[in-house]
């Protein structure tokens, strides 16, 4: 691909002066755009409005130059940038080898003292020496290679990090999405020996449809594991990789990412505890209602989270827990039940009658969220959050709540 990030005036003025204007509206003008690059513009312009909200300090900055829109769709948001910070040895050497866009790298590299990007594709390698001096990372090495030209070079000249970051990618040749790691590129799994020879540790980015626990099989020597979650959104499984294999389970560290780094929500797990786990089950619902976040669903957690908190599962299948007393550090949404309403047709028609807005969720429940709005005739949005469930003794339940306003 043909790209430069340097911008003549004319088109720099033109995407500064419509930036939060519409795209496609912008692509059919015709009028004020002479000697504008409208390729280029309208590129930058999508980028710009994407990161706005992904990616705040750089849309905050003047100058950065965005790529095209599946690089912008593929790199991790600011959050998630953020927390892989803690995997950099502070004063030491690391790599990444999937640059991307950049945006881990230039989060990860502030706390190092040498750093290596590496992206086989030129424009983004462009993009990248435009990029990270503006970011604060002046001295950034940035090579244009494949992951494993590197790899080979940097074992012919004896050459060590402290820390090698790699974020395979997930489109095949026909850019369909793929989930499995031996079809990623590159195949990681089939690389690691080689990695593990040029840094002690290994931290490897991956998609959150991964099945995690075949991760751990095709991986190895998995010290640790992260899944990331964003507004209740499961974003990212990271895993930490070393020489030596843990003599005891590997701890899953189930993350929910806030903009404020220090109130994150953490729950740490594991496989084996989890086998391990007593269930607790719910006799009747109490006065609050808990659903775990997409991080803790994700990695199965279900059993452990009432072992951890004093919380009883609703139904073995419904993945929602009850107490009578207020938790304020369970991790996830947190409710105070107002009403339970059992589900039949004549309480449909009853609250297709009321005109009722609220946000609803099923778990366990013969209807999805759309068909349970259609025949209750149920807006979205308000305060009002309606769980549709399956109850203790196997009864469908609509349970109206409220969220708890903590100080």
């Amino acid at each position: 691909m043909s790209y430069t990030p340097v911008i003549d005036p004319a088109t720099r003025d033109f995407i500064r002066r419509h930036l939060t204007d519409d795209v496609s509206s912008l692509a059919l003008r015709r009028q004020g755009t002479e000697g504008v690059d409208m390729s280029v513009a309208l590129t930058q312009i999508a980028g710009w409005q994407r990161a706005r909200t992904k990616l705040p300090r750089l849309a905050a900055l003047d100058g950065i130059v965005y790529p095209p829109h599946l690089s912008l769709e593929q790199c991790s948001g600011e959050a998630a940038a953020v927390y892989k910070r803690r995997f950099v040895v502070p004063g030491g050497t690391m790599a990444d080898l999937t640059g991307g866009f950049g945006i881990d790298f230039s989060y990860m590299a502030q706390g190092a003292r040498q750093a290596v990007y590496v992206e086989r594709q030129q424009h983004l390698c462009d993009i990248a020496r435009h990029n990270l001096p503006l970011l604060g990372l002046p001295d950034a090495v940035v090579v244009c290679c494949e992951a494993e030209d590197f790899i080979a070079k940097a074992e012919a000249d004896g050459t060590a990090f402290d820390l090698i970051y790699i974020d395979p990618a997930r489109r095949d040749t026909h850019g369909r999405k793929t989930y499995a790691i031996e079809d990623c590129t590159p195949d990681v799994a089939r690389l690691m020996p080689r990695l593990l020879s040029l840094a002690p540790r290994v931290v490897v980015k991956l998609s959150p449809m991964l099945d995690h626990t075949a991760a751990l099989r095709s991986l190895g020597s998995v010290s640790e594991v992260h899944i990331l979650s964003v507004k209740n959104e499961c974003k990212e499984l990271l895993f930490v990789i070393g020489h030596e294999p843990r003599e005891s389970a590997v701890p899953i560290h189930c993350v929910h990412l806030t903009k404020q780094a220090a109130s994150d929500e953490c729950f740490v797990c594991s496989l084996e505890a989890e086998q391990q786990a007593a269930s607790h089950l719910a006799t009747t619902l109490r006065r609050y209602l808990y659903e775990p976040n997409a991080s803790v669903l994700k990695a199965g957690a279900f059993k452990q989270v009432a072992c951890q908190f004093p919380v009883e599962k609703l139904q073995v299948s419904s993945h929602l827990y009850t107490s009578d007393h207020y938790l304020d550090q369970f991790p996830g949404r947190r409710f105070e039940v107002d009403e339970v309403i059992p589900f039949h047709s004549k309480s449909c028609k009853q609250l297709a009658g009321q005109s009722l807005q609220a946000n609803v969720t099923t778990r366990n429940f013969p209807l999805t969220v759309e068909a349970l709005r259609k025949k209750c005739r149920i807006r979205e949005g308000g305060d009002i959050y309606l769980f549709a469930t399956t109850g203790p003794k196997e009864e469908k339940l609509l349970i109206r709540t409220h969220k708890v306003l903590e100080e």
